[in-house]
Parts: structure tokens; C-alpha cells; sequence
């Protein structure tokens, strides 16, 4: 190992015990690195604020998991209902194409009104049903398309999540790294806030 790498893994290990001494020093108070680097005036320091920002980042983009995960969980629900509507409408569209294909062959031999009307009943009845087929499917390909875009919007919302959330996690070590290892802030290296 070189000096380099020798002094960057003391001041890790000299870190996590700061860390851990300062967490058991809060004495059950519930404080947070950002209060810790204020100075005695009460002034949040620059460092302070960007661990603050690199925190509110690192929750908006767990938030954004979280609603990603939604989006994808209900987005499989509309998948799955779909593709139900869409078979229960093909069911029944093509029993009633058998329907009326056996009722086509007992059709035209009326001889009287009455007889005519319920022929006609007959045919308005698996028309009907014929219709409510072809409605229920294409009700489900609606769902189907309206799931697979929950699906998209899921999986683009959850990865720009775990981004920004890794990005948050990211600034807050680095934060935490300058001020326990050069013991101030250095403005220049604080990167920028989104």
C-alpha cells in the first residue's frame, strides 16, 4: 500500500469512529450531522447545508421508488385484468358466432307475425351478446395498454429515484468525508445542488 491509500483508510476508520461516538454522545437525541458542524452562533455551516440537501435529495429519490413501485405493482394489476376482459370477450364472441350459426339454419321458416318477432329476439339477443364481447375486449386492450404505461412511467420514475437517491447518499459521504478529514469546510469541493 502506499502513504496515500494508508492515510485515506485511517481517516475512514478515524470517520466511522467519529461517527459512532458522536451517535452514542447524542445520548438518545435525535441529531442529525447537519446540527453537529453548526457553529456556535447557530448558523448552519456550508457543509452543514449541503449535508442538509444531500439528505432531502437522498429521501425525494426514495420517494420516487416508492411511487415507482406503485406505478409498477398497478400497472401489472391492469395487465392481468386486461388480458382477463380480452379472453372472456373472445369466449364470447365465438359462442356467439355459434350461436348464431345454429340459430341461422332454424331462421326464415316463420309463417306467421309472432312467429317473425321471435326469430327477430332470437337474433337481437346474440347480437347483443356478440356486442358485449367485442366491448369487454377491447376494454381490456385498454387496460393492457394503459398497464404497460404504468409499467414504462414505473421503471423510469424508480430508476431516477434510486439515482438521485444514490446521488444524495453520495453527497452527504463526501460531506461528512471533507469535514471529518481536512476538520472544516472547503467550499470549492462542495458539489452543486440540483
Amino acid at each position: 500500500m502506499n502513504r496515500k491509500t494508508v492515510k485515506v483508510a485511517k481517516a475512514a476508520l478515524i470517520a466511522s469512529a467519529v461517527a459512532l461516538l458522536a451517535a452514542c454522545a447524542s445520548g438518545g437525541k435525535d441529531v442529525d450531522f447537519a446540527q453537529q458542524i453548526q457553529n456556535p452562533g447557530g448558523d448552519a455551516v456550508v457543509l452543514g447545508k449541503a449535508w442538509e440537501n444531500g439528505q432531502k435529495r437522498e429521501a425525494r429519490g426514495l420517494k420516487l421508488v416508492t411511487e415507482g413501485d406503485t406505478l409498477l405493482a398497478g400497472g401489472d394489476q391492469k395487465i392481468r385484468e386486461g388480458e382477463s376482459l380480452v379472453s372472456t370477450g373472445a369466449a364470447q364472441i365465438a359462442a356467439q358466432k355459434t350461436v348464431y350459426m345454429q340459430a341461422a339454419t332454424a331462421i326464415g321458416v316463420a309463417t306467421t307475425p309472432k312467429q317473425l318477432k321471435a326469430e327477430i329476439k332470437i337474433l337481437r339477443d346474440i347480437a347483443e351478446k356478440w356486442d358485449n364481447g367485442l366491448d369487454m375486449a377491447a376494454r381490456g386492450e385498454k387496460l393492457i395498454k394503459d398497464g404497460e404505461k404504468d409499467l414504462a412511467d414505473g421503471r423510469s420514475k424508480k430508476r431516477k429515484g434510486e439515482n438521485m437517491s444514490a446521488e444524495g447518499r453520495e453527497q452527504m459521504r463526501g460531506v461528512e468525508a471533507r469535514t471529518l478529514i481536512t476538520g472544516g469546510a472547503q467550499t470549492a469541493d462542495i458539489p452543486p445542488i440540483e
